[in-house]
């Protein structure tokens, strides 16, 4: 819900036409609000990736606020017919497995709320120019068109349409620097109100429990995470790629450690308040040599790089141009936090500690003897 926070402030950026009138605080209260607040059913249509190939969804969804949702796919083909029923944190779903652990383990739901679009207001205004004004949309609603163009070249551009009714997010088309085509996700159709709840009841008992290969909360995995570099450095015994480059805008905002049985993975996420650069890495020796290795990977929405240095692998990760991506890659350096810093660090906590014992039980020795 933090990014909704966020959407409702990017509209206090530049104002144009109609919307100039618009009560910016009312609106903000509202589109923060929306998700939980507004019952509704329509047909969503999203244009995404699925086990790795572009496709076209087209999904009935159902709302009851403030935490029951359900979705019904009706195509393509190879995923119809498939259904996911979310209740609080629970998750069921009957059909296409890989849809099912997208939902259980990555939040999928996310381009449902528009939690995912924004989430650092500051910087999402240092690097881009907002507009917004008003106007029907495709479906005949009243809506707010959002607008947010970068500073830079090669970046994201974003439109947006915000029912004015509701304050739901009716239309999101995102262009990338580097993909084909724009992702796009709306609503085909959309009615206002809560939906029959037999629906929901009948759905829940007609699916089974979602679960993916590994779940976190099975103790499998765990993640840790860093607000900076000298903290994770300070907890980490190993080596750790380091850029002393990145692209203009971006800076780090989050570090995860991420431990799968008895190996490690690093994630570093930097961010400048639209879009993102992921650079993975973990310890080269845990796999073979792929014959893949090193070579530059185009998906369909981000470049992607991948690499070997100091012993550990590499990936980079980002909705931007790969040129921007290999200055970054050429600046790696590998970081280790020395054996002895690592132990003075540990064991500092605990020293102190026995210092100030040390003088209570002298002092109080001192006083007994007077």
């Amino acid at each position: 819900m933090k990014g909704m926070i966020v959407l409702a402030l990017a509209f206090s950026g530049v104002i144009s036409g109609a919307a100039e009138s618009l009560d910016v605080d009312e609106l903000i209260g509202r589109v923060s609000t929306a998700w939980q607040e507004v019952s509704f059913q329509g047909i969503f249509v999203q244009h995404s990736l699925h086990a790795g190939r572009e496709m076209e969804f087209v999904m009935e969804i159902y709302r009851w606020a403030p935490d029951r949702y359900l979705i019904r796919f009706l195509s393509p083909d190879s995923v119809a017919g498939t259904v996911v029923a979310v209740r609080r944190d629970e998750v069921r779903f009957r059909g296409d497995a890989h849809i099912g652990r997208a939902f259980r383990h990555r939040r999928a739901d996310r381009w449902l709320k528009g939690t995912a679009l924004f989430r650092e207001i500051d910087r999402l205004q240092q690097n881009y120019n907002i507009q917004i004004s008003e106007r029907i949309n495709a479906i005949g609603r009243p809506v707010y068109a959002l607008s947010i163009r970068s500073k830079r070249p090669n970046r994201p551009e974003v439109d947006l349409e915000i029912d004015r009714e509701s304050a739901l997010i009716l239309k999101v088309v995102r262009r990338s620097p580097v993909a084909r085509a724009p992702r796009t996700y709306y609503y085909r159709s959309i009615r206002i109100g809560p939906p029959d709840t037999l629906i929901f009841h009948r759905a829940w008992k007609e699916t089974q429990p979602a679960a993916g290969k590994a779940d976190w909360k099975s103790g499998k995995r765990r993640m840790e995470t860093y607000p900076t570099l000298v903290s994770l450095l300070a907890r980490h015994q190993g080596t750790v790629l380091v850029p002393e480059e990145v692209p203009k805008g971006f800076v780090l905002q989050t570090i995860r450690r991420i431990q799968r049985q008895n190996r490690r993975f690093i994630h570093m996420l930097y961010s400048d308040g639209l879009t993102f650069i992921s650079l993975f890495q973990r310890d080269a020796s845990w796999r073979p040599e792929s014959r893949r290795h090193g070579r530059k990977k185009a998906a369909s929405f981000y470049s992607v790089i991948r690499g070997k240095q100091a012993g550990m692998a590499y990936s980079l990760v980002g909705e931007i141009p790969e040129d921007e991506l290999e200055q970054m890659a050429r600046s790696l350096v590998p970081l280790k936090r020395a054996a002895s810093e690592r132990v003075s660090l540990t064991f500092i906590g605990p020293a102190v500690l026995l210092a100030v014992l040390i003088w209570y039980w002298y002092q109080k020795r001192k006083s007994h003897n007077i």
